[in-house]
């Protein structure tokens, strides 16, 4: 963690915050959802943002079964707790989740915590893991009560 990291006057970002920028830029997403099981294969478009040297903010749009998919998530490194931390929104869902978890020096951030499921009608234990590839691309995983329920592969745009 960089000097003064902790968030307060004179903070700088910590290596944990440039990767996250990392992923600034407009993605074309390859998605598949697992569920009921069926793999369902669709394509979505992510648009990420930096909110100053510290957070991410993106807009995601894909397709599932026919029903457009509007999400927004932020992305950051918590330094006074030395965690990454997220939240997802989206147009199916009126739950807003937390998640914590680690952003390891080797690219790969994993978030943990407790997600609504919309189609279930429950409450689930939701693990992601999103990673760099050494091609450029991002593959983002999300495990729901420990089974694979998403599996996006990211590949820049712009």
């Amino acid at each position: 963690m960089s000097e003064g990291a902790n968030g307060g006057a004179g903070a700088l970002p910590g290596p944990e915050h440039v990767r996250i920028l990392r992923n600034v830029g407009t993605w074309r997403v390859d998605c598949t959802w697992h569920f009921m099981g069926q793999a369902i294969e669709g394509e979505g478009r992510e648009t990420v943002r930096a909110l100053g040297p510290w957070w991410t903010a993106s807009d995601f749009e894909a397709s599932l079964f026919g029903t457009p998919l509007q999400g927004a998530a932020q992305l950051g490194f918590d330094p006074q707790r030395g965690v990454a931390v997220g939240t997802w929104i989206d147009g199916m869902n009126p739950v807003t989740p937390s998640f914590v978890g680690s952003n390891d020096p080797d690219g790969v951030i994993r978030l943990s915590g407790r997600a609504y499921d919309p189609i279930g009608g429950r409450w689930r234990e939701v693990e992601t893991e999103e990673s760099e590839l050494e091609d450029g691309r991002r593959r983002f995983l999300l495990r729901a009560d420990g089974e694979l329920f998403m599996d996006y592969l990211y590949t820049r745009e712009a």
